[in-house]
């Protein structure tokens, strides 16, 4: 492959790494590039609506069970925020509420897929910087054993990103079963990719495009995209529940009552999108 002839090592399927060095405050740093290819099929509107409902059914019954006063466990910022609505609303989303579904397809990134359209289905090339040592614990073991190996560089390079100027930098989409009027096969976020590495990353995501077996064999991310696009619906409907309190409060003059109890109107239209 293009990266084994670039310098890079391959540590496991679609995981990539090779020295480099950053200029650090005290002079240059010696860092690891860690590059990962992994597949994934655009997440759609019923994915999402189907997504949220389950998590609704599953959180409710948790909640039935929970002894008062514990804390219930959650396993994602999505579970986190779905379970933070109030039963009502849970409810709305497990039997299908008009309204509510209507919300929820309004406020998702997720796509409309037309009639007779295949899923998109994409390679992700992602980019990143990582510590020697750090890279040691992910192959050891040491650092979040519960979870595939490929999971826990994803973790640990976006948690990266967020505290310091290593972790991810960017990554490429490339849509390998591209369908008539489909317009541009490569997508992504990489304004903070070296221009000569994105050249690298170009090369590669074209080669192995070609490749379905070898797509096939990566690591699926699909679940992960579709909690990405599942969350807006839920931050929004927390942010016109909030809302609505406050204009009620500010209208009646009233002491904050529980969520739950002021049956708001909390489903306002959004602005549809339409999807190509």
């Amino acid at each position: 492959m293009s990266f084994l002839a670039a310098g890079y090592q391959e540590l496991f399927s679609g995981i990539y790494v090779r020295d480099t060095s950053l200029m650090g405050k005290e002079g240059p740093v010696t860092v690891k590039e860690v590059v990962t290819l992994s597949q994934y099929r655009k997440p759609t509107e019923d994915q999402v609506v189907t997504h949220l409902q389950e998590k609704a059914a599953t959180l409710l019954a948790r909640k039935k069970l929970a002894i008062s006063g514990t804390q219930i466990q959650v396993a994602s910022e999505l579970e986190s925020a779905v379970i933070q609505l109030p039963d009502n609303f849970l409810d709305d989303l497990k039997i299908s509420n008009l309204n509510c579904i209507a919300f929820v397809r309004s406020n998702t990134p997720a796509i409309n897929l037309p009639e007779g359209r295949q899923v998109p289905h994409y390679l992700q090339a992602t980019f990143g910087y990582m510590p020697p040592e750090l890279l040691s614990k992910l192959e050891s073991g040491e650092i979040r054993p519960e979870i595939p190996l490929f999971g826990r560089f994803q973790g640990v390079l976006g948690s990266l990103s967020k505290q310091s100027s290593l972790g991810t930098r960017g990554s490429i989409d490339y849509l390998v079963n591209p369908e008539r009027g489909d317009v541009g096969k490569m997508s992504g976020v990489y304004n903070n990719i070296p221009p000569s590495v994105m050249v690298e990353l170009i090369t590669e995501v074209t080669n192995v495009s070609a490749d379905q077996k070898y797509v096939q064999s990566l690591f699926d991310v699909s679940p992960e995209k579709l909690e990405e696009v599942a969350l807006p619906p839920i931050l929004a409907l927390h942010k016109n529940v909030r809302e609505a309190i406050a204009q009620q409060i500010a209208r009646q003059r009233i002491p904050q009552s529980p969520l739950g109890s002021l049956g708001l109107p909390v489903f306002g239209a959004s602005k549809r999108r339409l999807d190509s």
